[in-house]
């Protein structure tokens, strides 16, 4: 997950015990911006990444390979929440979810239950689930394709569309054709 690692007070007051836990906030201004805002320092940096068992991203022409579907060891995810890989490895900030519930002090949680905006998740990896799906598809004839560690490749499966919402009943769509009430 990349992190614009800049928040306002409102997101600090929802979130920040659970930054805290892993990194700094450390108070700063921001020009065109009224009151305090905060810079977060991830300092939880976890030497957690499985190459062995992670999907690649194989360059054809230039016969390189990185990391392109991260797997992590989970015994050495036990006691973090939030954390970066040492520098050489894959980049960004990684969060771990284990029950997805706010009232547990899950950033992931605390971030949609307060309705913050500015973040996107992914999931890359889960102990039930493994490997998440690849950032795009390879084809056939694209110069890169996905192998495993071995260099065996690596089909993902590409996912289904999403399903079309269900249709309002017909009285919804009266009331919110006349302003009356939006649909969710």
């Amino acid at each position: 997950m990349a992190l614009d690692r800049i928040l306002s007070q409102k997101a600090r007051d929802c979130v920040g015990q659970a930054l805290e836990k892993s990194g700094q906030l450390l108070p700063l201004a921001v020009k065109g911006e009224h009151g305090t805002h905060y810079l977060y320092n991830c300092t939880a940096v976890v030497d957690a990444l499985d190459p062995a068992t992670s999907i690649w991203l194989h360059y054809k022409e230039r016969n390189r390979s990185v990391i392109d579907v991260p797997s992590f060891h989970p015994k050495r995810l036990d006691k973090v929440t939030l954390f970066m890989l040492p520098r050489g490895q894959m980049a960004g900030l990684y969060v771990v979810e284990r029950t997805g519930d706010h009232r547990d002090g899950e950033f992931k949680a605390l971030v949609e239950h307060h309705g913050l905006t500015g973040l996107d998740f992914y999931q890359v990896w889960s102990e039930e689930d493994g490997l998440g799906r690849p950032p795009f598809y390879c084809d056939q004839d694209s110069a890169m394709e996905h192998r495993t560690a071995d260099g065996k490749p690596w089909v993902f499966s590409k996912p289904k569309s999403p399903a079309k919402p269900p249709e309002p009943a017909a009285k919804a769509k009266k009331e919110a054709a006349k302003g009356k009430r939006k649909l969710k």
